[in-house]
């Protein structure tokens, strides 16, 4: 199924909300293309942050010193459901 949502992806344009920055498809290349979509809309969008279980594709991904596991790409921080109260507390 991702697959084929990857190739309908890259074969249709139904509503391009962001043009794919080098970063982004350096990223998606690399990782899990059929993500790219959900990188640019939640940068499109003004997104601070996706939530996601699927921590093997966020983008750039770290440990902060607070062992929390986060990624960021293009302003853009991806963080788990478990830890999107550390979000909150790092903007206090």
């Amino acid at each position: 199924m991702n697959k084929m949502i990857a190739a309908l992806d890259q074969r249709y344009t139904i509503l391009r909300v962001a043009d794919p920055a080098e970063d982004e498809l350096d990223w998606a290349r690399a990782n899990d293309e059929d993500d790219l979509h959900l990188q640019l809309l939640a940068r499109a969008a003004g997104a601070d942050c996706v939530i996601s279980d699927n921590t093997d594709d966020f983008p750039n991904p770290a440990t902060a010193a607070s062992g929390l596991r986060r990624g960021e790409l293009c302003g853009v921080v991806w963080v788990q459901p478990e830890d999107i109260m550390s979000i909150f507390h790092d903007a206090m």
